[in-house]
């Protein structure tokens, strides 16, 4: 029997004629391995004028897309603290070498594809966190600790991003990866909401939020505890209950809007948020089990 491989696949882990595969039966599905290291991938990119913004992102891009070595050009010593800081934040990234006008940052740790199942996990215990955190310090008016809140969301981005960097790289043996991939930037995005509700409160002086909104709040959070229950522990009848519980919230929420001031309904619209992005997860989910 004759099994033609997928080339860019092949290409891509550097396979080569006579290397050994191994085959593993799962349902329906065979999954293929390999033994065999994937290629050593470089890339070189500038960074020169351009913003901060635009510097992060270009970075965070390359180390998701699997990169074992960046080269790095700028043309200045602001542009080269940006890059800094934001290799800083790519899990086992280190810069071996850095000139006037270039910065080469490396793999040093090597992907510890072992982890993706933990590190998974730990997204979703932080981003629990996030959310209990963020309602006690609104409900007792204890603004300034939301600080603490948005450096755990800094925390989820790198994580989030290493999981995706090991998708990626092809290094998470899953049949259904794709679904995972989207599952872990939703949850950023979560994280996202819940970074964008501390940034807004956290320099005002005082804040009264009526019971109504924090009711609400507390309502958000159990639908996420429900999400990553549904998630490690599948039940069709939980995905039901899920989205029986998403509908009701919805409607709760635009109604809540529409009476609530101006300041309440801005929190309440990022609540919304929350709560439709748990939904789309949760749809997410169902695939992986069947």
């Amino acid at each position: 029997m004759t099994v033609s491989l997928p080339l860019k696949w092949a290409k891509r882990i550097g396979l080569k004629k006579g290397d050994e595969l191994e085959v593993n039966e799962k349902d329906n599905s065979l999954l293929i391995e390999t033994k065999s290291s994937p290629v050593y991938k470089q890339t070189s990119f500038d960074i020169g004028d351009s913003s901060p913004r635009y510097i992060m992102r270009r970075i965070g891009i390359a180390y998701r897309a699997g990169y074992d070595e960046l080269k790095i050009n700028f043309n200045n010593a602001s542009e080269a603290k940006i890059a800094q800081e934001k290799i800083g934040k790519c899990i086992g990234f280190e810069i071996i070498e850095q000139g006037s006008k270039y910065i080469i940052a490396k793999d040093i740790g090597g992907t510890l594809k072992s982890e993706f199942d933990n590190v998974l996990r730990r997204v979703f215990f932080m981003l629990l966190a996030m959310s209990k955190d963020s309602y006690s310090a609104l409900a007792n008016n204890k603004l300034k600790s939301l600080d603490e809140v948005i450096e755990i969301e800094e925390t989820i981005d790198k994580l989030t991003n290493f999981c995706k960097r090991i998708i990626n790289r092809g290094e998470y043996m899953h049949d259904k990866s794709s679904y995972i991939y989207s599952i872990v930037s939703k949850l950023e995005k979560i994280s996202d909401e819940y970074r964008d509700i501390c940034f807004n409160y956290r320099d005002k002086n005082s804040l009264k939020l009526s019971k109504e909104t924090l009711d609400f709040y507390n309502k958000i959070d159990g639908f996420l505890e429900s999400l990553y229950n549904f998630f490690y522990n599948f039940n069709e009848r939980k995905g039901i209950e899920l989205s029986n519980i998403r509908t009701d919230l919805y409607k709760k929420g635009i109604d809540l809007m529409k009476k609530q001031s101006k300041e309440e309904s801005l929190l309440i619209h990022f609540l919304i948020n929350i709560s439709i992005g748990i939904s789309d997860i949760a749809g997410l989910i169902y695939p992986l089990h069947f």
